[in-house]
């Protein structure tokens, strides 16, 4: 499939934020580190949560509940990885940017011609090098072509949006949480 047709009696709608390829590849450097952490704290959930489980089966299986002590310290540990990973989850939805998969799949909503598709980035890829309709997923993706681009960019300068401050722990000069 090609790049999507170029018609420009339809715009974009206003109140969502459509990246260009050259504005999601500027956020890469902010983006790995976000998702890196969600990648990180998804894995810890995980962990944690397979923990408390097993926790709880022993002490069913010896007559009764899992260590009371055990027990509040993972879920203190769940709570406590959980509230970091929705905070680096917020961090994405405010920039524009949706998870699409705890490995570091992520998408930028994008306008080209006359409709949205989504730009396609993995945790470990240099650079936004793939799109895909907003149906199709990950199995879906293309390369970005010139052609794509020029599509893409034309919208792009005639899109008016206001850009809000980011308000997570990954801005540059706020302290990390780990």
């Amino acid at each position: 499939m090609s790049a999507p047709a170029a018609n420009s009696n339809k715009p974009p709608p206003r109140g969502k934020k459509f990246f260009t390829v050259a504005e999601a590849n500027r956020t890469l450097p902010l983006l790995r580190v976000i998702v890196q952490d969600i990648v990180r704290l998804g894995e810890s959930l995980e962990a944690v949560e397979s923990r408390l489980t097993k926790a709880k089966r022993r002490g069913r299986r010896e007559g009764g509940d899992a260590d009371p002590a055990e027990r509040e310290r993972l879920e203190a540990e769940r709570d406590e990885v959980g509230n970091k990973l929705e905070v680096c989850l917020i961090e994405l939805r405010d920039l524009g940017i949706q998870l699409k998969g705890w490995d570091g799949l992520v998408d930028f909503p994008c306008w080209v011609g006359d409709r949205e598709v989504e730009l396609c980035w993995k945790l470990g890829e240099p650079t936004v090098e793939h799109w895909h309709e907003v149906y199709a997923g990950f199995n879906g993706r293309q390369p970005i072509t010139d052609d794509f681009t020029s599509k893409q960019q034309v919208v792009a300068n005639r899109q008016q949006q206001k850009k809000k401050p980011g308000s997570g722990f990954h801005e540059i000069g706020k302290p990390r949480h780990r």
